[in-house]
């Protein structure tokens, strides 16, 4: 299932890049879950860095993991499965099952060694909607 392997390259990947951040406190990780263009970006926004939070193009360290460079190949076919997943079940369905993936333990005990300033968060946004509601945070 998608989800397993998804949850593989993320705990891969936050693994990987967790000394990149090592000296800057994190504010915000966002998730970007675009499956209409089989796309899918993790970004960080460091303390110091004045960009709203919805924003997160102007970020510094946006698309951090490369995957619009060519940079997570590994990512591709999961995406593919992302995208028939979507055309069956709709964005809403993909949103809600990444948002697990993020709030799975294996995933949250390795963003809590990145360092965080107090009002850290992570998002997941439908970036279709302005004001979307926060997936991450949606636990049903």
């Amino acid at each position: 299932m998608w989800q397993d392997d998804l949850k593989i390259e993320l705990i891969k990947k936050f693994q990987n890049i967790q000394n990149d951040f090592k000296d800057k406190p994190l504010k915000a990780i966002d998730i970007g879950v675009f499956p209409w263009f089989d796309s899918f970006e993790v970004s960080f926004l460091v303390e110091g860095d004045d960009f709203p939070l919805y924003d997160t193009a102007a970020w510094e360290y946006y698309d951090y993991t490369g995957f619009s460079e060519g940079k997570w190949e590994e990512l591709k076919p999961i995406l593919e499965e992302i995208k028939d997943e979507y055309e069956r079940n709709g964005k809403e369905y993909i949103f809600k099952e990444v948002a697990k993936i993020i709030n799975s333990q294996e995933l949250q005990d390795i963003i809590s060694l990145y360092p965080k300033n107090e009002d850290f968060i992570i998002q997941i946004l439908d970036s279709d909607e302005p004001s979307s509601i926060n997936y991450y945070l949606q636990k049903d």
